[in-house]
């Protein structure tokens, strides 16, 4: 659940386990009644983050510290969450990768900082995690846009702060405009099987959660690197009962790089693809009665960017420039027996988009507004389950020039009940869970919708041996653009569309090794989607919307992972491998089509990472990943070659908060594209310098 005030950093000592319970979470019952205090204080405490959202093993032993960890090190979840503390502490060490007593398979993401390349982009965060493919149109910092198995941009949910980014003209989210300095987690959810969510995350759930403004830290980052890039970042914060935070970064790059076309010899120059985004946030936290919180917090952008269009019909004088406003409050109430969370929002963004060339002349201009209001709410059922209720309006707002002036409303409720069915001291170790759910939607224009949900987890020998399964229905209507773009530019809307409809599974199961060193996990999804949207050329080479009959996503994800110490004279490692078998295809009845691939899909995806720490004031890390072929027609005829990409990355501890950071991102030059007609820039050399105070 989101918000609430939650519990300080309590910590509780129970068979050799500590768990921790972080502020801004409201936890189920059952957590929450095995807390006996809060007033340990540990020796020596230190853990660090295993990469790509796991908890790291820790080595840096610091002076005697209380409960109130600092949140920055840890991955924040919905629910209670358990580490396992170094050798020199117990005996046991033990990551879990997002592990808590939801029945939903999920990852969380904390900035790496390792990787200086991610303070000029939050899309970075997410290139090398399961099923996570990031699209760019450049290189760090350029438009980027996140797919999770394959799925489109428009398919994603986007929340900062389990609030909607996603706007109702174009659907997604571009996140080179959102600041890196101010994310304290991201929260991935592949197959987002559960009532809580929008029906529209037919591709998956992104969730960016905000640092939160309760301890003191002062913060100041600056970078530089490759083809102009530049970012300075400030970010701190003050106060206890009364929290106070804000953040401010500046990025800019020129962007102008050669690349090799495939349909021509010899090598060309990319250009107008220099950018410069300026961001602002603060977030002002209190607390309010008995365990009664209230968060305000406020962001602004600004982004001016060159439009350099593909490589074919390239545009070298056309702008792009992005206005955003994110304002939210809530006030949280959880000293009664039910929890209680009343929320609002408001998001604009004012775009603009003008080529002056006389054959592609446009000046455009959109201004979309999104406001909503939302209740949600939990409360224990005598510690076998919990019930989650909440209900929610949300009306968005479009006046463009291409668009004209549009305006849809949406109503939700639903309704999630978790029962446990077991627990550890009646069946040793086992234990399991069931949570039924269901989703009521109202959209203007559209038939109300009931979606069901069910999703259910099994443990044994006390989370070794982890099983998972989810199911449940969404749809997506169309976006305005969908509907309604003009002829223009060889595109245009087609207002005939259908919503996209989508019936879901994933099983999942992990295993734990070695006392926790050893992670193994392996995943199987099918998604059955009813007319799919999907851009094709049609007559006269004009692109269209249009839905596809039937369609057929599914897929094999294997992970594993490795913390601690290879043998006793090397030092502590962090390795983690993912690979991913996708298989997406057209199941309609056109014969040409039938069995296709769907297009832009990948048919594989695959990453690894590697972190250790040789010396103790040097961290090295390692990063590869690869993207299989994507085709680019419905009949399969043509297609973009896969690549892989591997990366370096050092950082040094200077002197007190001190830091350097040294990237070598492709490493070996690769000539790749994540978009058609969208050219990435070969090697890329970034250093960055840090100063932290607390």
């Amino acid at each position: 659940m989101r918000g609430g005030a939650g519990a300080p950093w309590l910590v509780h000592l129970r068979d050799k386990e500590r768990v921790f319970f972080l502020p801004g979470i409201r936890y189920p019952q059952k957590a929450l009644s095995s807390v006996r205090g809060e007033g340990f204080r540990l020796r020596g405490l230190a853990i660090l983050l295993l990469v790509s959202g796991l908890t790291r093993p820790g080595f840096t032993i610091g002076e005697e510290s209380t409960t109130r960890i600092d949140k920055t090190l840890y991955p924040v979840v919905s629910d209670s969450i358990r580490f396992w503390l170094p050798p020199s502490v117990i005996e046991e060490r033990r990551w879990i990768e997002g592990e808590t007593e939801s029945d939903l398979l999920m990852t969380v993401i904390i900035p790496d900082r390792l990787n200086s390349e991610t303070a000029m982009d939050l899309g970075g965060l997410l290139s090398h995690h399961a099923g996570v493919v990031l699209r760019r149109t450049g290189g760090p910092g350029s438009s980027s846009f996140v797919s999770i198995r394959g799925a489109t941009a428009q398919q994603v949910l986007i929340l900062l702060n389990g609030k909607r980014l996603n706007t109702a003209q174009g659907g997604s989210v571009d996140l080179s405009s959102l600041s890196p300095e101010a994310v304290s987690r991201i929260e991935v959810y592949r197959e987002a099987n559960s009532a809580r969510w929008d029906s529209e995350s037919i591709g998956g759930v992104l969730n960016i959660v905000t640092t939160r403004a309760d301890e003191e830290r002062f913060r100041l980052r600056t970078l530089g690197g490759s083809y102009g890039m530049r970012s300075l970042s400030l970010g701190g914060s003050i106060g206890n009962e009364t929290g106070i935070r804000f953040g401010t970064d500046y990025r800019t790059s020129d962007e102008s790089f050669p690349f090799a076309d495939p349909r021509r010899e010899g090598e060309r120059r990319r250009i107008n693809g220099d950018y410069r985004v300026g961001t602002f946030s603060t977030t002002l936290e209190r607390a309010v009665g008995d365990g009664g919180r209230f968060t305000l917090y406020g962001s602004a952008s600004s982004d001016d960017r060159g439009a350099p269009g593909p490589i074919e019909f390239p545009t070298p004088e056309a702008r792009l420039s992005d206005r955003r406003l994110f304002f939210q409050g809530e006030i949280a109430d959880t000293a009664g027996s039910t929890d209680l969370a009343l929320s609002t929002s408001f998001h604009r963004l004012d775009r603009r988009y003008r080529n002056p060339d006389p054959v592609l002349w446009a000046d455009d201009h959109h201004l979309n507004s999104c406001m909503s209001v939302s209740l949600e709410g939990e409360r224990a059922m005598v510690d076998r389950g919990d019930l989650e209720f909440g209900m929610s309006h949300e009306r968005d707002f479009l006046s463009s020039t291409t668009d004209g002036l549009q305006d849809r409303g949406k109503t939700s409720g639903y309704v999630r009940m978790g029962l446990y069915l077991t627990g550890r001291e009646e069946n040793r170790g086992l234990e399991s869970s069931i949570s039924p759910g269901l989703r009521l939607e109202s959209v203007e224009g559209y038939d109300a919708q009931l979606f069901p949900f069910l999703s259910s987890r099994l443990s044994f020998f006390e989370d070794q041996m982890v099983l998972r399964g989810s199911f449940g229905k969404k749809y997506r209507v169309p976006s305005f653009d969908e509907l309604f773009w003009p002829l223009s530019s060889g595109a245009q809307g087609n207002p005939d569309l259908r919503p996209e409809r989508s019936t879901g599974w994933e099983f999942s199961g992990t295993l734990y090794l070695l006392n926790g060193r050893v992670r193994l996990q392996n995943v199987y999804y099918r998604r059955d989607l009813v007319d799919l949207i999907e851009w094709t050329p049609g007559a006269r080479g004009i692109w269209r919307p249009h839905n596809v009959g039937l369609a057929r996503d599914e897929g094999i994800e294997f992970g594993g992972a490795f913390a601690g110490e290879p043998a006793p004279f090397l030092p502590p490692v962090s390795l983690e491998i993912t690979h991913s078998i996708i298989r997406a295809t057209n199941e309609g009845d056109d014969p040409l089509t039938h069995g296709m691939r769907l297009v832009r899909r990948p048919g594989s995806i695959s990453s690894g990472r590697l972190e250790m720490t040789p010396l103790e004031l040097l961290t090295f890390g390692v990063s590869w990943s690869r993207v299989g072929r994507r085709y680019l027609t419905n009949t399969n005829t043509k297609w973009i070659e896969g690549y892989h990409v591997l990366d370096l990355h050092m950082a040094f501890r200077l002197w007190g908060g001190a830091r350097s950071y040294f990237s070598i991102n492709n490493l070996w030059d690769k000539n790749y594209y994540d978009m058609d007609e969208y050219p990435v820039p070969g090697r890329i050399l970034t250093i960055a310098f840090e100063f932290e105070v607390s």
